[in-house]
């Protein structure tokens, strides 16, 4: 039996939230790896189901792990009574981490096969280990079927101004699952905002960013599942873009790009935002939610942002794609939604 690393490499965080299918799932495959990565991993889960808990199964997953001599690595369950919310279960994550390196795992998505290895070996092979490493994730759907990839050809590292301005230039740059970071950088910025809603995840990115840069790594470590538990109109609300809008108005941003850098940035980001969630309301269905959404174009966050060309163009396509939609009453088929509106509840 491996002794566990009093002091692991990386803590793999999972917040969980009434999904025990999907949490199993993410849970055993953080488990299932050789005892040698074990004894370098912690596997924490901070549960805020309302709906029992998953201690049960956790315990359950542990215990089985190994082919059944149990986890060899360091772990930690936490049940939060009451409920944190989305944001603060997030801070509960890093709190209860004991690793150089956290990764948190939302409970609908988990690690590929040989992440867990991929993400240890990258760590150990930098000069200079960075505080924030973005890795590459699988799109997949409800069954865990892949979809497409995305991921960078060449790893490199992004200076903050750089990484700053990739993030604010593409609403889809991070996937949660493909993140991994310091825990010291987590405890030296402010937690994740609770106030912000659905976009705390895009501010944490940013003040991450804005003082350690990023680098990309070439692996693909994780899945990044879509689904149709995961829709909500919710996502897709005036209120949603007013918060967006104010990020870019965080003194993080205003300390490193030009006034006008930030507009053309944040026009793009929230365009992207918009089309993406039409997009998907699309591909579900529901042409009329892709309309509704479309108008958020005309709401005032939007208003006072410079909307590229293209996004215009892509507008105009957009709606002429609902309306068809209404006229003929065919709707495709399809379940994916927009992976953005996982960060909502």
């Amino acid at each position: 039996m491996t002794t566990p690393n009093a002091s692991p490499t990386l803590s793999v965080c999972i917040p969980a939230y009434n999904r025990l299918g999907y949490f199993r799932e993410a849970l055993r495959s953080v488990l299932d790896v050789p005892a040698a990565t074990a004894s370098r991993l912690e596997v924490v889960v901070s549960d805020d189901s309302t709906q029992g808990t998953m201690e049960e199964a956790w315990r359950v997953e542990l215990a089985a792990a190994d082919h059944g001599q149990g986890w060899q690595g360091l772990s930690a369950y936490h049940r939060n009574t009451p409920p944190l919310g989305m944001a603060g279960n997030w801070n509960r994550c890093v709190e209860l981490a004991r690793g150089r390196y956290v990764l948190i795992l939302h409970d609908d998505d988990f690690l590929l096969p040989h992440g867990p290895a991929a993400i240890l070996r990258a760590l150990d092979h930098l000069e200079r280990p960075p505080a924030v490493v973005l890795f590459g994730v699988e799109l997949v759907d409800a069954l865990g079927r892949p979809r497409r990839r995305q991921v960078v050809r060449h790893r490199r590292y992004l200076p903050p101004p750089v990484a700053l301005a990739r993030l604010l230039s593409n609403s889809s740059f991070v996937r949660f699952p493909g993140m991994v970071v310091a825990r010291t950088a987590y405890q030296s910025v402010p937690p994740f905002d609770e106030v912000v809603g659905e976009v705390a995840d895009v501010l944490m990115w940013m003040r991450l960013a804005a003082n350690y840069g990023m680098y990309l790594g070439t692996a693909i470590t994780a899945a990044y599942r879509v689904h149709q538990g995961a829709l909500t109109t919710a996502m897709w609300r005036e209120e949603t873009l007013r918060s967006a809008a104010r990020l870019f108005d965080d003194e993080a941003v205003r300390r490193l790009l030009r006034a006008d850098e930030i507009r053309r940035l944040q026009g793009r980001w929230m365009s992207q935002f918009v089309l993406a969630g039409a997009w998907r309301r699309l591909r579900a269905g529901d042409p009329s939610g892709a309309l509704e959404t479309l108008r958020l174009f005309d709401c005032p966050p939007m208003a006072a942002t410079a909307v590229p060309t293209l996004r215009s163009a892509g507008r105009r396509a957009l709606e002429a794609s609902a309306r068809a939609q209404l006229r003929s009453h065919m709707a495709p088929a399809g379940t994916n939604q927009c992976e953005l509106s996982k960060r909502a509840r």
